[in-house]
């Protein structure tokens, strides 16, 4: 198909070709970015605040049961009231404003979307975690009611932290390993996404260059090759060798280029011979007018001599003309004195005549009278 084709085509198919090629790779490589823009954007909100979030709920979960402790063991009576600098009032406080805190804590992370697996696991937790509030609340309200010295109070408090509290602790860290778990899946989907872009870019580059890569090395070689048989062929024709045959390929730019060429040292070589021809039939022309030449300058010498002769003729001619001349002029001379007599004699035959008339006519008066 390459070969039927222009030059001109080819740059144009390979420049549209790499071009549609750029467009392509800057689509994939910008769909890539804005995947991976996106899975970073929802591991971050989606999976690492809330479990910032989550991690602080726990935080305060086991705040909230190390305050109403310190509470207790620091209550006046107790073993440990000396060591224990802690007011129970501020603990109280301090268990109100974490249930706060945790309060919106949950708001924040139920905002954001979550799986329906990820729905149970919460629920759960807020069923497990209603539990131990419920326990925590009778424990703050004991403390602020100063029965802290109350052994059965503080067991309740205890058996609470050890099953209560640890069965939110335990809902709690399931809801954040499944947080951990599908931030990873989110990781591993996005490499895997990652991965099959790489992979289409390289199948791309590799299918999509031969479109492009292996027109351009053929429009290459072929004007290489091309130009140097051109070359090739000036040489021959600049060096008088106008027999050698230029082969003409293709129709393109370069296949016109060397038909043309083609032609021309076809013409040239016609040319020459029409010349070389032209001088062999001048030369034979040339042999025969200088035989003509010699014949000529033979009958030149014969007519010189001729006229020679016929010169001192006419010298001879011119003298007898001269002569002729003479006694043409004598005879002109003598004409002339005849003429004059003839005239004078014609005069006098007139007046002959008239005196003849005169008497004739006295002649007939007189025969009237008689």
């Amino acid at each position: 198909m390459l070969a039927k084709l222009r030059i001109s085509h080819r740059i144009v198919y390979i420049i549209v070709m790499s071009s549609v090629l750029y467009l392509i790779a800057a689509s994939i490589g910008w769909v890539g970015m804005d995947a991976a823009g996106l899975s970073l954007k929802s591991v971050y909100e989606e999976r690492a605040i809330p479990m910032q979030d989550l991690a602080q709920i726990d935080a305060g979960i086991r705040e909230d049961a190390l305050n109403l402790l310190f509470a207790f063991e620091g209550a006046p009576g107790r073993p440990a009231a000396g060591l224990i600098d802690v007011s129970t009032s501020s603990q109280a406080a301090a268990v109100r404003d974490n249930q706060k805190r945790f309060a919106g804590l949950w708001q924040k992370y139920l905002a954001t979307a979550h799986p329906e697996a990820e729905k149970k696991l919460a629920d759960d937790f807020v069923a497990k975690h209603n539990v131990w509030q419920l326990r925590l609340k009778e424990a703050v309200e004991s403390v602020e009611a100063r029965k802290l010295n109350s052994p059965e109070v503080l067991v309740s408090f205890l058996l609470a932290i050890h099953e209560e509290r640890q069965m939110a602790l335990d809902a709690l860290k399931k809801l954040m390993a499944y947080q951990a778990a599908y931030a990873k899946d989110e990781y591993q989907a996005a490499e895997q996404r990652n991965e099959f872009s790489r992979l289409l870019l390289l199948l791309f580059f590799i299918f999509g260059g031969l479109f492009v890569a292996a027109p351009a090395v053929l429009t290459w070689r072929h004007i290489t090759r091309s130009l140097k048989e051109a070359g090739e062929a000036t040489s021959a024709i600049a060096a008088g060798d106008l027999v050698r045959t230029v082969e003409v390929r293709g129709c393109d730019e370069i296949g016109e280029l060397m038909g043309k060429l083609s032609a021309m040292r076809s013409n040239l070589h016609e040319l020459i011979t029409a010349i070389h021809r032209n001088v062999q039939t001048l030369s034979g022309q040339a042999e025969a007018l200088s035989t003509t030449a010699a014949t000529s300058a033979h009958a030149i010498d014969s007519q010189s001599k001729a006229a020679a002769g016929m010169a001192r003729a006419v010298e001879d001619l011119s003298a007898s003309i001269n002569q002729v001349g003479h006694n043409a002029q004598e005879a002109f001379s003598v004409s002339q004195t005849s003429s004059s007599q003839a005239v004078e004699g014609g005069r006098i035959i007139h007046e002959t005549a008239h005196e003849m008339t005169l008497i004739a006519t006295a002649v007939r008066g007189t025969a009237n009278t008689i």
